[in-house]
């Protein structure tokens, strides 16, 4: 009976046994949010918004502490920072951001944490006139995994909290990816139609989360993309690359085979196709939103494919 009671209890330790921690990505990871308006909350009706585009490039040092740095592909202007240590993410913003003067570091996800552990949800002080502060405090409900292209992810599930003043949806954190309310879900995670017109009334899903051009995490997500070991570019040269909106393409193949480019968004949506015949060709793009685009050559039966950032 002994020995049957042993082999039971190191079965079960074994469905216990912690899980390799999975860190977040430290270069080229993209993360995308679907909002959508809350009917009973917007004169207009049910609202669809254009994906909100957050992007991951390069690094900075700030305080002898190494950040990532979080852009607005909309627009590519700086967002936030982050830095990964002990499975903490800290983040900050600049000097005027979403903190406006408040740029002191804050612990984002703490991944150590376990069932029934506190966490503090930060958000703006000029918010705080909105929010009632016990629900800046949340238990971690709790624990379970997520199945991601690199394994089984730890998922910290908070649960929903009602109340007179601004409520907070059921949200939960995904080891190494963020939330299901967006990378930065601490200015995601309340029921703002309820507690203040701006900012504006809606729902924050995360979608999307993207990896080295690879998808990653998929809620729903209706972004096209080309991973990077697909693109081939020996046959194209772009410059200046960014752009302010006029660059010129360069063809290395000097074939004699008919080709077209096309340059399309992060959609996959066609914004404009033409047929070039010389080996350099000045291409304007100055009506066309900042962000990240893909330009294509289409020489013959071969495709060639280089990013194009507008600046």
């Amino acid at each position: 009976m002994r020995k049957i009671y042993l082999i039971v209890i190191l079965s079960l330790s074994k469905l216990f046994v912690a899980q390799t921690y999975i860190p977040f990505p430290n270069d080229s990871a993209e993360w995308y949010n679907t909002t959508t308006c809350q009917v009973q909350y917007c004169n207009d009706g049910v609202t669809p918004q254009a994906p909100d585009h957050i992007t991951q490039r390069g690094d900075t040092i700030i305080n002898l502490k190494n950040y990532h740095k979080l852009y607005k592909a909309s627009n590519n202007t700086l967002h936030s920072f982050y830095r990964e240590a002990s499975k903490r993410i800290y983040s900050k913003y600049p000097l005027g951001g979403k903190f406006g003067n408040d740029t002191a570091e804050f612990v984002l996800y703490d991944f150590n944490l376990n069932v029934g552990d506190t966490v503090y949800i930060k958000v703006p002080a000029s918010w705080m006139v909105y929010v009632c502060p016990a629900t800046l405090k949340r238990v971690i409900a709790t624990i379970s995994s997520t199945v991601l292209p690199s394994g089984n992810h730890k998922t910290f599930n908070f649960p929903f909290i009602s109340g007179t003043c601004c409520p907070m949806p059921a949200f939960k954190w995904i080891e190494g990816v963020g939330s299901n309310s967006g990378l930065l879900y601490n200015l995601n995670y309340f029921l703002w139609s309820i507690c203040i017109s701006y900012p504006a009334p809606y729902n924050i899903t995360l979608t999307c989360n993207f990896r080295n051009g690879g998808l990653y995490y998929a809620n729903s997500c209706a972004v096209t993309k080309i991973n990077n070991s697909t693109i081939k570019n020996t046959d194209i040269l772009i410059f200046p690359n960014p752009t302010n909106g006029n660059f010129i393409i360069k063809l290395n193949n000097e074939d004699e085979n008919k080709r077209q480019i096309e340059l399309t968004n992060l959609l996959g949506e066609i914004l404009f196709r033409k047929e070039i015949t010389n080996s350099e060709t000045q291409i304007n793009i100055n009506n066309f939103p900042t962000g990240l685009y893909f330009l294509k050559l289409i020489n013959g039966k071969n495709t060639s494919i280089q990013k194009l950032i507008k600046d």
